[in-house]
Order: C-alpha cells, then sequence, then structure tokens
C-alpha cells in the first residue's frame, strides 16, 4: 500500500504539469484531444523519471529503453481512455476542464495497476 502512496504524489506533481498544460492548450483554443495529448505526454515524462527513482524499486524488464517503451505503450492506453472520458462527459454537457479531471482520477488507478502488473515488481 505504500507504493500506491507515493504513487499518489509521483502523480500529484505530474498531473499539475499534465493539467497546467492542457489548461493552457485549451485556453488557446487548441483542440482538446490534441492538449490532452500533449499535456498528457508532459505529465508522462515527469511521471517515468521520479516515480522510477522513488516509487519502484525493480523493474521486471532489464533495459531502461524497453522499460520506457512498456510504461509509454500503458501511457498510449490512458490517453485513448482519458480522450474517451473527455467526450463521454462531452456528451451529458460537462466542460472539458471538468471532464478531463474526472478522467485524470479513473486513470491513475489503470496506470498504477498496468504499471505494477506488467512493468514493476
Amino acid at each position: 500500500m505504500k507504493k500506491i502512496h507515493k504513487f499518489l504524489y509521483v502523480g500529484v506533481l505530474s498531473t499539475l504539469v499534465d493539467y497546467f498544460i492542457y489548461a493552457s492548450l485549451i485556453y488557446i483554443d487548441l483542440n482538446y484531444v490534441y492538449a490532452i495529448i500533449i499535456g498528457y505526454l508532459s505529465g508522462f515524462l515527469v511521471n517515468f523519471v521520479v516515480s522510477r527513482k522513488y516509487v519502484f524499486d525493480r523493474s521486471k524488464i532489464q533495459k531502461l529503453h524497453h522499460e520506457f517503451l512498456a510504461v509509454l505503450c500503458i501511457s498510449i492506453v490512458a490517453i485513448g481512455i482519458n480522450i474517451f472520458i473527455v467526450w463521454g462527459l462531452g456528451k451529458f454537457g460537462i466542460n472539458r476542464y471538468i471532464s478531463r479531471i474526472i478522467a485524470i482520477g479513473i486513470v491513475f488507478f489503470f496506470n498504477y495497476f498496468a504499471r505494477k502488473v506488467f512493468v514493476y515488481e
């Protein structure tokens, strides 16, 4: 349980990076799909570096670039989930700022458990 708490703290940091970039891009009228992708990938880079150092002790994958690609693949799926949630909630009239916050909360658990199962011990 201690790892998920550390992952939560790292997630808050990377989410702040992600959401700030996302909100800034939405503010300048960039399409929300592109804003999600750019924001998420920015947060992903922060999350990968900090999680690797402070959350997960050992990787199941020996080579760093393979580990990075595995986590990137999980993150690409997470981007798709984010886009789907924001799109779906938009159909119910929820604005893109609020729907993105909801999506981030849901995707947090997907990210943690997918990394725990597929990448880290």
